[in-house]
C-alpha cells in the first residue's frame, strides 16, 4: 500500500486537534450560595439596637456619647489601669522606634510622650 504525504499530514492534523480538544477544560459554573433569610435578629436582653440612642441620652446627643461627651466615652466605661500594673517586670520589652512589650498573649506598643 502506498501512502501519500497528504494523508499523513491530514492524520497528524486530526490527531493534534483531538489531543488539543482533550486537553481543554471548561470551568464548571456554580450558582451563588443563598443568603440568610432577612428575618428578625435575636439579641441578648439589654443589648441596644444599633442606631437607637441609649436610655437616658438627651435628644440630639450623638449615639454612644451621653450628654454629647467627646470621644464616645460612656458613663460606665472603665478607667485605664496604671502603667506598672499593665507592663509588669515579667513583660518582654524590645526598644526601637516604638517600644513593644509582650505580656502573656498580649502585645503592647508604647508611643513616646513627645510623639
Amino acid at each position: 500500500m502506498i501512502r501519500s504525504p497528504f494523508n499523513a499530514a491530514r492524520a497528524a492534523a486530526l490527531l493534534a486537534l483531538v489531543g488539543l480538544a482533550g486537553c481543554s477544560t471548561q470551568k464548571p459554573t456554580t450558582s451563588p450560595a443563598p443568603s440568610p433569610a432577612a428575618g428578625p435578629t435575636v439579641r441578648a436582653p439589654g443589648t441596644p439596637t444599633p442606631g437607637t440612642p441609649a436610655p437616658g441620652t438627651p435628644p440630639g446627643a450623638p449615639n454612644g456619647a451621653p450628654g454629647g461627651a467627646p470621644g464616645g466615652a460612656t458613663a460606665g466605661e472603665p478607667n485605664p489601669r496604671p502603667y506598672a500594673s499593665v507592663i509588669t517586670p515579667r513583660a518582654k520589652t524590645r526598644k526601637g522606634l516604638f517600644s513593644t512589650h509582650i505580656s502573656g498573649s498580649r502585645l503592647y506598643f508604647e508611643i513616646p510622650s513627645k510623639e
